[in-house]
């Protein structure tokens, strides 16, 4: 379920980027760039939470087996095993995509910030020249 609520988290948020328009001015880019930096930062929380959870509850399962050499796990708890193994991997791969993703979303934000501090001083200077 952790896994499931994490990656609609990170859909959302991957299409509210995706969706969202770039400012036209220094300080409306400034805030953008600071609001999604901080989503980012928090659903990267989640995401560790979740790969930390997954592994914490790995080491459970495996417990009583790496207690006694001559205990096995039953076919219930392997099967437990397999599923947690397959979530973290899929929690590892979508944790590559959204660091993907969000190098080119940051990239283009930071981009967007340096085209309008330069459309900015131009108009300064502009505003200058004419005066």
């Amino acid at each position: 379920m952790t896994v499931k609520t994490t990656a609609q988290m990170l859909q959302a948020f991957g299409t509210n980027l995706a969706e969202t328009e770039l400012p036209n001015n220094v300080q409306c880019t400034e805030e953008l760039l600071c609001s999604h930096t901080e989503q980012h930062t928090n659903l990267k929380d989640e995401l560790k939470l979740a790969v930390k959870q997954g592994a914490m509850l790995l080491t459970c399962i495996r417990e009583p087996v790496s207690r006694s050499t001559t205990s096995r796990l039953s076919p219930d708890e392997l099967e437990n095993v397999a599923t947690v193994e397959r979530l973290l991997a899929q929690l590892d791969e979508t944790e590559r995509a959204f660091d993907q993703f969000w190098s080119k979303h940051h990239l283009k934000l930071e981009q967007c910030l340096q085209l309008r501090h330069f459309e900015q001083n131009f108009r300064e200077v502009t505003l200058l020249h004419v005066s």
